[in-house]
């Protein structure tokens, strides 16, 4: 059954699928011209569309991430975690020790050079809150891990826009492919097709390794890791994996430091044989002192 969009293109209403169906079913025939049937407001740019707009998407993108672990979780709700792209500029130092840290270097150099996992410290500015939040803890990076994305350019009146889109698989968006002009001939809605092809050939640059350029922050909780894309099942370690709370290996040549002077008290007074204070370490004016003569009176009139 074609369906009718608020645009210039119809579509199957039966071949509707949502974004991870879409990108298994048709991830090797691209590209094609879609209709998004069901947007989705999401929280990052790679997980908000609109509902009927028209997306050529060109191709799919993968994109390897990190998998770290803030430290100090025993001050959250919830055990966090940070998902951090390998190919990006953000900078880090790695802790060689308990007390020494290396240069700042990137996170590419870092996995070239270690073997994960290692704990390190971000280097970068933090000019947001999610790469503040971060800065103040230190962070022990897991395991590597790959995040997909479908490339494209979105189309109003029927122009291909310049801005290029990255799209999740999230599971919240539905597109179906467009099957038509809504009041043309099928002729000329694959003259556009072929249009579009070579233009996206001479004019758009298609980059490598495109993804989500930020480092993200979720928990458990959440159902994407920041990027738009869900959460995959193996993708957080359990309890039992020890190296979650691996310890910093101690520095040999570490030489604590000197205690500072606390400086020195006064001695206390000798106290007598007997255990009896001595009158004179009562103040006479005290309250104490009188209690002390009254209850003395009292024993010397029993005698």
């Amino acid at each position: 059954m074609e369906q009718l969009c608020d645009c210039d293109y119809e579509y199957d209403s039966e071949e509707q699928y949502t974004m991870p169906e879409f990108h298994q079913k048709y991830k090797d025939k691209l590209p094609l011209l879609v209709v998004v049937s069901g947007g989705f407001n999401g929280k990052t740019t790679y997980d908000e569309v609109s509902t009927n707009q028209v997306i050529w998407f060109h191709r799919v993108c993968k994109q390897t991430r990190v998998l770290g672990r803030l430290s100090n979780q025993a001050v959250r709700d919830y055990e966090e975690f940070v998902s951090i792209p390998v190919h990006s500029s953000h900078m880090f130092t790695v802790f060689t020790s308990s007390r020494h840290e290396s240069d700042p270097e990137t996170l590419e150099d870092i996995l070239t050079r270690h073997k994960l996992p290692v704990l390190v410290r971000l280097a970068s500015e933090a000019n947001d809150y999610t790469l503040r939040t971060v800065k103040r803890y230190t962070i022990l990076l897991i395991k590597t891990y790959t995040e997909t994305f479908l490339q494209g350019n979105c189309l109003q009146d029927d122009i291909l826009l310049p801005p290029p889109l990255l799209l999740a698989i999230s599971p919240d968006i539905s597109v179906a492919i467009a099957t038509g002009y809504v009041k043309k001939p099928k002729d000329a809605f694959n003259r556009k097709l072929r249009q579009i092809s070579e233009f996206v050939k001479r004019n758009v640059e298609l980059k490598e390794k495109e993804g989500c350029k930020e480092i993200t922050l979720f928990d458990k909780q959440d159902s994407t890791t920041g990027t738009g894309n869900s959460i995959p099942p193996d993708l957080l370690p359990s309890y039992d994996e020890d190296f979650i709370y691996q310890d910093i290996v101690p520095d040999s040549n570490w030489i604590p430091p000197i205690p500072p002077n606390p400086g020195t008290r006064p001695s206390l007074p000798a106290r007598p044989q007997d255990g009896v204070l001595y009158q004179e370490d009562i103040p006479v004016e005290s309250e104490n002192h009188s209690r002390f003569i009254n209850r003395k009176c009292k024993q010397f009139d029993g005698l």
